[in-house]
C-alpha cells in the first residue's frame, strides 16, 4: 500500500470512526434519514482508497486531494496554495497521518461551525517545517469559546500537533471569521536533522 494510501485511510478511518459514533447516538428515524449518504461517503472512500493503493504518493498530494474534495462537497470558496521548498523534508508515516488528520479537523469545522462563504488555505513545506493556516469569512467566536473542555476538535488538533513538538493557533472575532495556523516540526524536537 503506497504512502498516501496509508496516510488518507488511516486519517478516514479516525473520522469515520467518530462520525458512525455520533451516528449510532441519534434516534432511531434520524439514524435511518441519515444512514443513506453515510453509506454513500464510505463507498467513496474505499473507492479512493482501492485507486490510490498503486499509486507513490505522499501527504502532499493526500492534502490535494482533501482540497478539491472539500470543495466539490461544500458551497464554499476555496482558494489554495501549497508551497514546496527545495530543501524541504517529507512528512511520513505517524506525523503525515496527524497532519492530515488535523487538517481534514479544520475543513470540518469551517463546513460545521464557521457558517463561511469562503476560506483560504496556504501550505507551506518548508526545509523542517510544516505550516498550515485556514482562514475563513465565516461568524468566527469568541476566543475563550476554543479552550472550552467541551471543544473536541480543537483541544484534540492541539494534542495531536504538541505529540509533535509543534502547535496550533486560532485566531477569531465574533462576526469576523477564523484564523487556524498549524506549525509541525518534521524532525522531532532533539532528533539530528
Amino acid at each position: 500500500m503506497s504512502s498516501f494510501t496509508n496516510i488518507s485511510f488511516d486519517a478516514d478511518l479516525m473520522l469515520w470512526r467518530d462520525r458512525l459514533t455520533l451516528l449510532l447516538e441519534l434516534p432511531a428515524a434520524e439514524r435511518a434519514r441519515e444512514l443513506p449518504a453515510v453509506l454513500a461517503q464510505l463507498r467513496k472512500l474505499s473507492a479512493h482508497a482501492y485507486m490510490a493503493m498503486e499509486a507513490n504518493e505522499g501527504l502532499i498530494t493526500a492534502l490535494e486531494w482533501q482540497i478539491q474534495e472539500f470543495s466539490n462537497a461544500h458551497a464554499v470558496q476555496c482558494n489554495s496554495t501549497i508551497e514546496l521548498e527545495p530543501d524541504s523534508i517529507a512528512p511520513a508515516g505517524v506525523l503525515a497521518t496527524t497532519a492530515l488528520r488535523i487538517f481534514q479537523e479544520m475543513l470540518s469545522n469551517v463546513t460545521r461551525h464557521a457558517r463561511a462563504t469562503s476560506v483560504r488555505i496556504r501550505i507551506k513545506l518548508a526545509r523542517a517545517l510544516l505550516q498550515m493556516d485556514v482562514t475563513d469569512d465565516g461568524i468566527g467566536a469568541l476566543p475563550e469559546s476554543f479552550e472550552c473542555s467541551r471543544s473536541y476538535g480543537v483541544l484534540g488538533m492541539r494534542r495531536q500537533a504538541l505529540n509533535f513538538g509543534g502547535s496550533l493557533h486560532i485566531f477569531s472575532v465574533q462576526g469576523g471569521g477564523t484564523h487556524v495556523c498549524l506549525r509541525l516540526p518534521l524532525a522531532l524536537p532533539g532528533a539530528a536533522a
